[in-house]
């Protein structure tokens, strides 16, 4: 799980600028999720399409059958240094930074998933939540419900065991 942690904890972070490497990132941390914790040996559209109908109860994710297919074109593209029209449905600019936008937030739901979490508990948490880009949907913004913050039940894991603690 720690290279997709990673790759999580990197891309939700605000850099003020975006390249294809951000994008390339996600969607290969998605990729290497799906085939380490789902099923192995398929393509990046099956993984995508399977992953947009076991999530397809989450408000806030909007992947549609269409960026399915430019998400694999453009990752081709931008991976293997493509010369330009060598694969159809490329995106750039705006529309690129978008599918990256939503790729997020279907690993987010993916790593929420596998820790735990069930749709239902996933859609509480984005619609309290008050980070900018899960406050985004169809690229207007969404009102933040103003209630208690969420309380998890349960033990806070340390990463140092205890036989760790040197005493002095």
């Amino acid at each position: 799980m720690f290279p997709i942690r990673a790759h999580l904890i990197d891309s939700v972070g605000h850099k003020g600028a975006f390249c294809s490497t951000d994008f390339l990132t996600i969607i290969q941390a998605i990729d290497g999720f799906y085939c380490r914790f789902r099923e192995d040996g398929i393509g990046l559209k099956q993984i995508l399409s399977n992953l947009k109908e076991e999530f397809k109860e989450i408000s806030i994710l909007e992947i549609s059958d269409y960026d399915i297919v430019c998400i694999r074109d453009s990752r081709h593209y931008y991976s293997h240094l493509l010369p330009p029209g060598k694969k159809q449905n490329v995106v750039d600019g705006h529309e690129f930074y978008n599918l990256n936008h939503k790729l997020r937030k279907l690993l987010l739901c993916c790593i929420l998933n596998f820790i735990g979490f069930n749709n239902n508990e996933i859609n509480t948490i984005f619609s309290k939540s008050h980070n900018s880009y899960l406050r985004m949907i169809n690229g207007k913004e969404r009102k933040i419900k103003n209630v208690e913050p969420i309380v998890l039940d349960g033990n806070i894991l340390s990463v140092t065991q205890k036989t760790e603690i040197a005493l002095e």
